[in-house]
């Protein structure tokens, strides 16, 4: 009885970066569906349970002053729920 070889399995992505390759896919489909604000700085997802994700959109606040530092805020935050791909099901709220 001959044994055939097996053919080498692919290696699996690590389960963290399995998460930051989602959290930026749904990162880029909130922009897409919503665009950037003025003077954006980054967008953080965040997985709070099962399929649910909190999405915070940073931004500068400039002040009027030079001499005073610039500031980065929140300015909206959504709360979604994705597929398992990273796609937007649903909005269920925004904050602000």
């Amino acid at each position: 009885m001959v044994k055939e070889p097996k053919e080498p399995k692919e290696p699996k992505e690590p389960k963290e970066q399995q998460k930051n390759n989602l959290n930026n896919v749904i990162c880029e489909s909130l922009h897409n569906k919503l665009g950037f604000p003025s003077h954006y700085v980054y967008t953080k997802a965040i997985n709070v349970y099962d399929n649910r994700w909190r999405i915070n959109v940073y931004s500068k606040i400039l002040s009027d002053t030079p001499s005073l530092i610039n500031r980065v805020f929140i300015i909206s935050s959504y709360f979604l729920q994705v597929d398992n791909k990273g796609k937007i099901i649903n909005e269920i709220s925004k904050s602000w």
